[in-house]
């Protein structure tokens, strides 16, 4: 498990840097209804040329014995073709059903307003 500051900790919430992808299943509280294979395989693109970001954990809560993921269905499916054996995630414990359908519900919204950064704009900031 990484490391986190005392002050950057919340209660219930928990990082795992390494959770092995056959102890994980899309939930049931996971929002998305289809799943758009051309926008998977290129996640698992990037994943294979530059492996899972962090900064995109899948957020997961426990039961049975391993993880549902109720954010990130996608990344878990495209890091499943990349080939990975693990990835990150934010383990959310103690939370009732409806707070992570609330949760999985915004991390759907806010994915959708991310815009795609054109090369114009890397290269210039480069």
């Amino acid at each position: 498990m990484l490391d986190v500051a005392p002050s950057m900790a919340v209660p219930g919430i928990r990082f795992e840097a390494e959770i092995p992808l056959e102890q994980l299943e899309i939930s049931e509280l996971n929002p998305r209804s289809s799943r758009d294979e051309t926008k998977i395989e290129e996640i698992a693109g990037l994943m294979r040329d530059y492996g899972f970001d962090p900064a995109y954990a899948l957020k997961v809560y426990p039961k049975d014995g391993g993880y549902r993921v109720f954010a990130g269905g996608n990344r878990l499916l495209a890091a499943r073709r990349a080939g990975l054996e693990t990835v990150p995630a934010h383990v959310f414990e103690g939370r009732e059903r409806s707070e992570l359908w609330k949760l999985a519900y915004q991390d759907n919204i806010q994915a959708g307003k991310h815009c795609e950064v054109s090369p114009v704009d890397v290269w210039q900031d480069y």
